[in-house]
């Protein structure tokens, strides 16, 4: 008793007393009210026990005091003090408390204004949310239309395609991609029915819905899926198109000819039975088995792995005219009991006469084996003539042996054959082949022409020497 005496005559807090001389509460209030000017630090510190703020500064609310006198202070009454005290040094952020950062509430005006007053106004809005929840608890597993999914995926917003179950919500998602005519849009609900339905009930969706097989065509040959993309196909009845993806991942792709024979081979058994081009990849298998021992072969001989023109590398997985080229270049002599025989590839694979005189000429030119030329184009005709075989131009056969550089005595073998004389002196001059122009100026009985072109001549060449005896010791009537 006597410490709690003791403590309350120590106590800064005077209780109300009829004998004291100094003014009472109502006095000082009616003397606050004459001088409202006057601060409320000048009034209030003997009634609340705090002391006197610095004038400098403004008056704070602490409950530090308070929590040793008076216990400890509620929470909800501390975040009021440190809301007041933020709004009075608004002006001041380094004033405002780490918790008010966080929570978000530097202005206690600005918080009170989000604060419904009345208790009823607090229950509708509950009321509200709760059934904004339950509305959200209850669309959650409807899915959108599939327009606005569509739409979604076009412009790039979330969107989610695991509601749609049932085969309808399927075709409807494809069959609004496809009014879209987005392929990437298209592209992603296809592959979405793709891995949700069996293969049956997937075929029967794309059957009527061809831009969807389409761009789901394309994106397995771009990734080189090559079996589902023959499983679709073949799905579809579109075996003609699974045939042809399959020979051109064969021929493109697989450069081992062991392995590409054995594939084409497969493909001759399952897509190709009955196919009218059968025919084709027969021949191409029969190509294939007689070049492959060729080209190991060659390998082994330097010459031929080393040749500039045509090296051993040329005719792997060719065409049956350019394996035809590399025999002429390098095989011609060999006889037609041979796989290397240009003749006997001819026989097999029914090359026709004209063809192989022109790819056989050109190799042969190619090696400057021009003899083989001439037996190759040249043929006897009636009364010892000469003439080229299988109905050649002979135009034709002069401008391929100028194209493989062949000299001037060998074209003028070969311009003999041109029978229209006009013709024969502008090949000749085109190839710069100065005695066939000779002889067929000469023929034209044109003097003057022969003498402008000797003058353009190398004075004392054996070109020159010609055009000279041409001029002065023939029996020529000239024209002019």
């Amino acid at each position: 008793m006597e410490e709690e005496d003791q403590e309350w005559l120590t106590s800064k807090i005077k209780g109300f007393s009829f004998g004291d001389d100094e003014q009472t509460p109502w006095e000082e209030l009616a003397k606050y009210q004459e001088h409202p000017q006057q601060t409320p630090s000048s009034v209030l510190p003997s009634s609340t026990g705090f002391g006197s703020p610095s004038p400098r500064e403004p008056e704070k609310v602490t409950f530090h005091e308070t929590t040793r006198r008076f216990g400890a202070v509620p929470e909800r009454v501390k975040r009021a003090s440190r809301l007041y005290t933020n709004t009075l040094h608004k002006n001041d952020p380094s004033d405002r408390s780490i918790n008010d950062i966080l929570i978000g509430a530097p202005n206690f005006a600005r918080d009170l204004e989000h604060i419904p007053g009345d208790s009823r106004e607090v229950k509708a809005e509950l009321i509200k949310a709760k059934r904004a929840l339950a509305k959200l608890e209850t669309t959650r597993y409807i899915p959108l239309h599939p327009r606005e999914t569509v739409l979604n995926i076009f412009v790039g917003k979330p969107f989610s395609l695991e509601l749609y179950k049932t085969f309808r919500d399927k075709q409807d998602l494809i069959d609004e991609a496809q009014k879209l005519q987005c392929p990437d849009t298209l592209l992603t609900v296809t592959l979405h029915a793709k891995s949700t339905l069996s293969a049956q009930k997937f075929s029967e969706l794309l059957s009527s819905r061809r831009a969807a097989t389409n761009v789901l065509v394309c994106y397995l040959q771009e990734r080189q899926l090559l079996n589902d993309l023959t499983d679709l196909l073949t799905a579809l009845g579109r075996h003609e198109e699974a045939a042809f993806y399959n020979y051109t991942h064969v021929c493109s792709k697989i450069s081992d000819l062991g392995s590409k024979t054995k594939r084409l081979k497969s493909l001759l058994t399952s897509h190709f039975n009955g196919h009218p081009d059968a025919d084709l990849l027969i021949g191409q298998i029969n190509l294939l088995e007689r070049i492959a021992p060729i080209i190991e072969s060659d390998r082994r001989n330097v010459l031929i792995s080393e040749d500039s023109v045509y090296p051993s590398v040329t005719c792997h997985g060719e065409s049956v005219l350019k394996t035809l080229a590399y025999l002429c270049y390098h095989h011609w002599d060999s006889p037609e009991n041979l796989l290397q025989s240009p003749k006997a590839l001819k026989k097999i694979h029914k090359i026709p006469e004209e063809q192989f005189i022109w790819v056989a000429l050109r190799s042969r030119a190619l090696k400057q084996a021009w003899k083989d030329c001439e037996g190759i184009v040249i043929t006897k005709g009636w009364l010892g003539g000469k003439k080229t075989k299988a109905s050649v131009s002979p135009r034709g056969v002069v401008q391929t042996l100028h194209e493989c550089q062949a000299p001037p005595e060998i074209l003028h073998i070969f311009l003999q054959l041109i029978d229209d004389l006009e013709d024969r002196l502008n090949y000749a001059r085109r190839c710069k082949v100065p005695n066939t122009v000779i002889e067929c100026l000469v023929q034209s009985r044109d003097r003057q022409e022969l003498e402008t072109f000797k003058a353009k001549l190398t004075p004392h060449s054996p070109e020159w020497f010609y055009a000279e005896h041409a001029l002065t010791t023939s029996n020529t009537k000239w024209k002019n």
